[in-house]
């Protein structure tokens, strides 16, 4: 997760960002720059097999050789 945390909040409620397919938090960086400039403390995820957490995955499916083997 990357955080950016202005000097002096002016803004009680904090941005939380959450990125689409094929992307990561890396894609908010401009948006939380401006933000937290403005007084905004802001979050932007890595979700599973993303960005940062590229590789790591919480679920994986059996594949079809797996099910076909188990009958």
């Amino acid at each position: 997760m990357k955080k950016m945390i202005p000097k002096k909040e002016a803004h009680d409620i904090p941005i939380l960002f959450v990125h689409g397919a094929w992307h990561g938090a890396w894609c908010w960086e401009n948006f939380m720059n401006f933000l937290s400039e403005k007084g905004f403390a802001c979050h932007a995820v890595d979700l599973p097999a993303h960005g940062e957490r590229r590789g790591c995955l919480l679920y994986t499916s059996p594949s079809p050789r797996d099910r076909t083997r188990s009958r």
